[in-house]
């Protein structure tokens, strides 16, 4: 088991906000997650929904802004926020700019050194978290959702697209549906991945992913608001969609009006998201029930 350290712990609602540190093994330096668990964990396993930071934020930000515990503790789902980088790992210039290192993993496997050494931030949400998270917490194994808000989404779309039997369900808010695409993403991903034409970029495309997805049936929930600046140029939203329509994934999208890409976006519908997501896993846990 995972010698977990706890950093911070407050009651918080109907139940406990906790925040956790260990030593990774995937990402080979000290990693962080916050943890929501409501009371009810104490007294029988509940399902767990994860959440992944867009750039520039972390699992601290989520935690003190969204207001997404009352949210869970309402629906009994234990909520699960990972920082959203490596830290500390002493490649230089790691916190040098706002579009890659610290805050800024875009939730990939890196492959160039000195990056690849730490940045692997895709098997760290996706293979070891979750095992560390079932492992040492009262959840219910495989009833898991995923959500994330703008280079999170994309990150959560990679998370559900590349492991199709891993989450029950599906999220976003203001994703970036394509950080190919996005031209604030290109340096960093030349660092992570080497040259565009030199490397597999193409997996990491959650376009490309969802035009060729063959998991089981999927519906996602998108949330995204009309006042958002990086809607025309960053987000590719359209041509998303369009791909998930051609490999049978289901959108229901909403587009809200006056809202913005920030935090007062995020805590205006994620109460909505909590419980889209549990729904769908309490209805798999009743499915699977003995009881």
């Amino acid at each position: 088991m995972t010698d977990l350290r706890l950093k911070f712990s407050s009651k918080c609602f109907n139940g406990f906000q906790k925040i956790y540190s260990h030593y990774s093994k995937v990402t080979n330096c000290e990693m962080q997650f916050a943890i929501y668990l409501p009371l009810e964990c104490e007294q029988y396993p509940l399902p767990v929904l994860y959440f992944l930071s867009g750039l520039g934020f972390d699992h601290i930000d989520f935690i003190e802004k969204s207001g997404a515990q009352k949210a869970a503790a309402q629906q009994s789902v234990i909520l699960v926020a990972p920082d959203s980088s490596p830290r500390n790992t002493n490649i230089p210039n790691e916190n040098g700019e706002w579009n890659f290192g610290i805050k800024a993993s875009y939730y990939i496997n890196a492959t160039q050194p000195p990056w690849s050494n730490h940045y692997k931030m895709f098997s760290y949400i996706t293979e070891e978290l979750p095992k560390i998270i079932d492992d040492n917490f009262s959840t219910l194994p495989g009833e898991r959702g995923i959500m994330g808000f703008s280079v999170g989404g994309h990150g959560a779309f990679l998370s559900a697209f590349k492991n199709p039997c891993l989450y029950r369900s599906l999220s976003t808010l203001a994703p970036v549906c394509d950080i190919l695409k996005a031209p604030h993403s290109a340096h960093a991903l030349e660092l992570y991945l080497g040259p565009q034409y030199d490397s597999n970029w193409d997996e990491w495309s959650a376009i490309n992913l969802a035009s060729c997805y063959e998991g089981p049936p999927l519906h996602i929930l998108i949330d995204q608001g009309s006042a958002d600046k990086y809607l025309k140029a960053h987000l590719f939203t359209k041509e998303f969609m369009e791909a998930c329509e051609k490999s049978g994934i289901e959108i229901d999208y909403n587009l809200r009006d006056g809202f913005g890409h920030n935090y007062y976006f995020i805590k205006s519908f994620i109460e909505d998201h909590v419980a889209y997501h549990a729904r769908i896993l309490h209805r798999f846990q009743m499915k699977n029930s003995k009881f």
